[in-house]
């Protein structure tokens, strides 16, 4: 069983953007109105690119200019190196072909298969960009330039691996891949209005006060992070726990000191049985509205 480092995702919900649905239908950012042409290749995988074009109206691209990923309607989000020196930013390259096809297997494996098409349609952004660098520049931290997984803008998500680290992926990158890939979708589509928060999810805990990790799980909170608690945030905790954790480790008896999302289902932290009915009310809201079992995400092994 594996442990969730949260804070990967709490990084990640940074860099979320815009998606797309069947009653807005997908087109690019105002002002840069750009079409794509499918196929970009004679490619075995270009096939099912159009396809999942014609299916879900989002397009798949291994081949984009930098104004497709960088530019984030009010700033270009492009790290620049000057002197030796490289701004805050983020630094990409194309995927290399020869490994884009199983980048488009992993989108369908670990992401895709979880979702109706209607369902893709409605959450996808235009454009799903498959890259074979994908980097965070942030100068005065420890570690100034980071490899990171995947970076979220207006109208698009960008994926790494499109190069021979694909073929060294282990059981725990696999994982962690699916589970980045999932709350990235799915939190991606609640910034920008695409998923709602189900109203009665919201009446079962009061908002307003601080959370801390001592009083969190009495309260029906699963996430202190030293922070105000508010629906928005309660509710992507709650996404976030399901998809990434399997059911029995949700149930599992924790001790004292652990704020992980394991044991949140069991007594020993759902002392008000509160998390439960949250829980629930989350999983059957998901799968009324969206036709999507979100522990079945997070049962899921890769």
């Amino acid at each position: 069983m594996k442990k969730i480092n949260i804070l990967i995702y709490a990084i990640l919900g940074m860099f979320l953007g815009s998606a797309c649905n069947d009653e807005d239908r997908l087109s690019p950012t105002e002002g840069l109105e750009m079409t794509y042409t499918l196929p970009q290749g004679n490619h075995d995988y270009d096939t099912r690119i159009v396809d999942w074009n014609k299916r879900c109206g989002f397009f798949i691209l291994y081949e984009f200019e930098p104004k497709d990923i960088y530019w984030g309607q009010t700033s270009w989000q492009e790290a620049i190196e000057k002197d030796g020196e490289w701004s805050w930013g983020f630094i990409s390259e194309p995927a290399d072909q020869d490994y884009a096809g199983k980048q488009v297997e992993l989108l369908e494996d670990y992401l895709f298969k979880y979702y109706p098409d209607s369902t893709l349609q409605r959450f996808m952004p235009l454009k799903f960009l498959l890259c074979s660098k994908l980097q965070y520049s942030q100068p005065l931290a420890s570690v100034p330039i980071v490899d990171i997984p995947l970076f979220s803008s207006i109208d698009m998500i960008a994926m790494n691996y499109g190069n021979k680290e694909i073929d060294n992926m282990n059981e725990h990158a696999a994982s962690l891949l699916k589970d980045t890939l999932n709350v990235e979708l799915l939190w991606h589509a609640m910034d920008v209005g695409k998923l709602q928060i189900d109203e009665a999810f919201t009446q079962l805990s009061a908002y307003g006060d601080y959370v801390s990790n001592s009083t969190m799980y009495s309260l029906g909170f699963i996430n202190g992070n030293a922070q105000i608690a508010t629906p928005i945030t309660d509710f992507k905790y709650y996404i976030q726990a399901i998809v990434t954790t399997p059911f029995d480790v949700l149930n599992t008896e924790t001790g004292a000191g652990d704020y992980t999302y394991r044991g949140i289902l069991h007594p020993s932290k759902d002392v008000n049985n509160m998390i439960n009915r949250k829980y629930n009310l989350v999983i059957d809201y998901f799968k009324t509205m969206y036709n999507v079992d979100l522990q079945k995400i997070g049962n899921a092994v890769m």
